[in-house]
């Protein structure tokens, strides 16, 4: 025997700590990013909640500080008559006293101005103004008339004119770099129809120092509802004044019904979580967390789940080169064991190290390697007996006679198609003075045992045409050869097998045929009229052959006329009962239709079309019986 070469790539040991290792990866790395992504979420839903506080808060705050200031600003306006001279508002004048004295009285405002605004042009003509010497030097804040003139230019104003005639409010954002942050809150009396000069105007300095350092851990922003920023944690965002009408987390609030809101977006800074706040006074307020910074615990996170899975993984690697090594170390045995074995070597005991299941396969290695030498032998014996089979195959196809046949008028075509090696189907024909029999029978099952049978059957067929031949005066009955064929088929199978059995003789010159038929299949004669062919079933009662020495019912011969252009067709009822995958069966009634369709084309065209559909039928699986189909016309 010769010893199989086979090379290993991989070890089961290597397999194993592949398998394992990946795994271990997978799970752990499954574990990890389920809970970054739990507690990423966690802390996005937190941000958002402390940011949108934040931005209340800050908004409440900022509202409060507002407000207060506008009233005061409203009360210095109430009662002044702007036409009045300029010594009318001057320090020291009644009405100046009483607009220093509103400045002192409160701690907010950094001064106090009022005079009259143009709201076409956005000029504003201060005619009075006082302020806190303290606040204002704290602030470095404009001291003089002309100078909140200067900073209160027209360009600013009409950023808030629109705004500031619409609500009577308004604000500018006055910071500049080398002083305090400032704002500027005007107010409007739009009781006061507007003038030739304009309208009241008050303007209200308010330094931003203590507003700031109150918000001054959170990334805040304040801005009207046109994008002016007004206040930020950030300076040089404070000092440019730039418009946010284009920042995102801006453009969510003003396009959002509701006062509060979060949001989480991306700018040309990176990304980061938003809340927003609407207080009122047409202000939004804004307040943000870097996206990396409010994440950072996160990371964190992911960095020791990195760190526990490489360690998890390198324990899992080391476990499993110790236990694949207790593992693979019978699994050689049995692998040397083998190599013996396909070296011819079946005297082989292994004791198995372990009861478990390497154990269980070297106890039943031991059983089999005994077992061996006696399944060679038993494969020696199917090999004869397959030979055996398949020679008898052989000697059944000669049985059979060829599958064309024209002479006397005649023309016959038929195919054999058995379901094993050997066959129960069987047909055959011998002429002899102008007279034509033809058989076709079928026995039950397929396989040997029935092949034996149809061979029994043909030795009887071929013992009456020796007989016929030798004396041509003994009368041809077919109920009488089929009487001969019965006592030899219940010799051979004693009752076991039974064949189902049709006989007809043919005399082609007169024009009739006499048949009998032991339960086959009734064949089918289509006699050619002038309107096309008619089918004509070839019943005969009968029962089927080797049931008993005697039959019980005798069989009887029935005749029929046969004319020129008449097609007789024969088949087994493996055709008619084949089935395909869904357990259809091809079915009498398919079969009649392809005869019908096809036999004025002759013999040929219906066996073609026949065998081609069932075949289609079977769907390319191992046939359920044997089938045969005969298709023969007379006269041309």
């Amino acid at each position: 025997m010769e010893q199989q070469q086979f090379r290993i790539r991989f070890s089961v040991g290597s397999k194993l700590l592949i398998i394992v290792g990946t795994f271990l990866f997978l799970t752990i790395v499954f574990l990890s990013v389920s809970a970054v992504f739990l507690m990423t979420d966690d802390k996005q839903a937190y941000t958002f909640q402390t940011k949108s506080i934040e931005a209340e808060l800050a908004g409440r705050n900022f509202l409060k500080v507002v407000e207060h200031d506008s009233d005061n600003l409203r009360l210095s306006l109430a009662g002044v008559d702007l036409n009045q001279p300029a010594d009318h508002f001057k320090e020291g004048s009644q009405y100046g006293d009483a607009l220093k004295s509103l400045v002192l009285s409160q701690s907010d405002l950094s001064g106090v101005g009022i005079g009259q605004l143009n709201d076409h042009t956005g000029e504003i003509n201060l005619v009075a103004f006082s302020i806190q010497p303290e606040l204002t030097q704290k602030s470095s804040a404009p001291e003089s008339l002309a100078a909140v003139k200067a900073e209160l230019t027209p360009d600013w104003m009409n950023t808030v004119l629109a705004d500031l005639m619409r609500t009577g409010i308004g604000f500018v954002n006055l910071s500049k770099a080398g002083r305090s942050p400032l704002l500027a809150i005007l107010i409007v009396d739009r009781s006061v129809s507007p003038g030739h000069s304009g309208v009241p105007f008050a303007v209200g300095l308010l330094p931003l120092d203590k507003i700031s350092s109150e918000f001054a851990d959170l990334d805040l922003t304040i801005a009207t509802k046109s994008g002016w920023l007004l206040l930020d944690s950030s300076p040089v965002e404070l000092f440019e004044r730039p418009n946010i009408a284009q920042d995102p987390l801006f453009l969510a609030a003003l396009s959002n019904p509701v006062q509060t809101g979060t949001l989480d977006y991306q700018s040309a800074k990176g990304r980061f979580l938003g809340g927003y706040s609407k207080p009122g006074f047409d202000l939004v307020v804004l307040t943000r967390a870097n996206w990396k910074q409010a994440m950072r615990a996160s990371y964190a996170l992911t960095e020791k789940f990195i760190l526990l899975g490489c360690m998890a993984v390198g324990l899992g690697i080391i476990f499993v080169i110790f236990f694949s090594k207790s593992l693979t170390a019978p699994i050689n045995r049995l692998y040397e064991a083998t190599r013996e074995v396909a070296a011819g070597n079946f005297d082989i005991d292994i004791r198995p190290s372990e009861r478990d299941e390497i154990g269980a396969l070297t106890s039943s290695f031991n059983v089999m390697s005994s077992k061996v030498r006696e399944l060679l032998k038993d494969s020696v014996d199917k090999a004869i007996l397959e030979k055996e089979i398949d020679i008898a195959s052989t000697v059944q196809r000669t049985l059979i006679p060829s599958n064309s046949f024209d002479g006397n008028g005649v023309q016959i075509r038929a195919q054999y198609q058995s379901a094993s090696s050997c066959g129960g189907d069987w047909w055959g024909q011998f002429l002899i003075d102008g007279k034509l029999v033809v058989g076709i029978a079928d026995a039950t099952g397929h396989g040997l045992s029935s092949a034996l049978i149809t061979a029994s059957a043909r030795s009887c067929f071929s013992m009456i045409q020796r007989m016929v031949e030798q004396d041509p005066t003994i009368a041809i009955s077919p109920a009488t050869m089929l009487d001969y064929a019965n006592r030899v088929i219940f010799d051979c199978a004693n009752g076991n097998i039974m064949m189902t059995f049709f006989m007809a003789v043919i005399d082609l010159n007169a024009g009739q045929m006499v048949y009998a038929n032991a339960a086959h299949n009734p064949p089918w004669l289509m006699k050619r009229g002038e309107s096309g062919y008619k089918l004509n079933s070839l019943v005969s009662t009968g029962m089927r052959l080797g049931e008993g020495l005697e039959i019980a019912e005798p069989l009887q011969d029935k005749s029929i006329d046969i004319g020129a252009g008449d097609v007789l067709f024969l088949y087994t009822d493996g055709l008619t009962e084949g089935k395909n995958l869904a357990d259809e069966m091809f079915g009498k009634k398919r079969v009649r239709k392809l005869v019908e369709a096809n036999v004025a084309a002759g013999p040929d065209s219906v066996i073609s079309a026949i065998m081609g559909d069932f075949m289609a039928h079977n769907e390319g699986k191992a046939l359920d019986d044997d089938v045969t189909v005969i298709a023969m016309s007379f006269g041309g």
